[in-house]
């Protein structure tokens, strides 16, 4: 897990500083029973967080691997870390 600093700015002039967790997503959509095969309907999007990119991959690795075994081709599986909010 790593820590890495975020600056934002309070109701008051000057900024804080603080310390906030890099965080790493998988996203992926997955099919749904409401899922309309005829239209191309929109699966439902999923994400999850990891404290590591190193997990991220291999849970997306795992996904990709699923995805193969069932022949499904239409939509990658992303991995990103989370951008940080800022209100300054």
């Amino acid at each position: 897990m790593k820590l890495i600093k975020h600056i934002f700015r309070k109701l008051e002039k000057t900024e804080t500083e603080i310390e906030v967790i890099e965080t790493w997503c998988v996203k992926w959509i997955s099919l749904t029973k409401e899922y309309d095969w005829l239209n191309n309907g929109v699966g439902q999007i999923n994400v999850q967080g990891f404290p590591s990119k190193k997990m991220a991959d291999e849970y997306a690795d795992e996904l990709r691997s699923a995805r193969k075994l069932l022949g499904e081709k239409k939509w990658k599986i992303d991995v990103y870390m989370q951008e940080l909010n800022t209100n300054l």
